[in-house]
């Protein structure tokens, strides 16, 4: 399911390739030309102090202002020292989740919603600081 994955300094990126898009309603839509997207990626494993970044190609989505993006990940374990967020160029912003026990008893949902208060092109990243791996079993970003 993952496509590509690219392995930076730090920071592993890996491409949807299951990416659902609805095309602009008019030319208007310069800033945002999707209306709604949703990303869905398999499963991955994460080494302590490793960094995974989620991305539709090479720029990643390009988001409006004012857009609220959900980062949903779904790990068999609950992890105590899990960091996600965003990012931008080299610029990593973190921000917080919530973790619930999946309603299938099937594991746990980690769920990061974020505001993004400029608009550009944005990359989404789930961290491992300091269990030894940690398997990520699906991971969906949506606006």
């Amino acid at each position: 399911m993952l496509s590509l994955c690219m392995i930076f300094s730090f920071a592993t990126i890996c491409y949807a390739d299951d990416e659902t898009v609805i095309p602009p309603v008019s030319n208007e839509m310069i800033i945002n030309p999707y209306l709604r997207s949703t990303a869905t990626f398999g499963s991955c494993k994460i080494d302590q102090g490793v960094t995974m970044g989620f991305a539709s190609g090479d720029n990643g989505w390009a988001i409006a202002a004012n857009t609220t993006v959900t980062l949903k990940f779904y790990m068999k374990t609950k992890e105590s020292n899990v960091n996600c967020g965003y990012y931008q160029g080299s610029t990593y912003v973190q921000k917080s989740h919530t973790v619930k026990a999946n309603a299938s008893g099937d594991g746990y949902i980690y769920t990061c919603t974020m505001k993004i208060t400029k608009g550009g092109n944005y990359k989404f990243f789930i961290s491992n600081m300091t269990a030894k791996t940690i398997t990520v079993t699906k991971t969906t970003v949506s606006f």
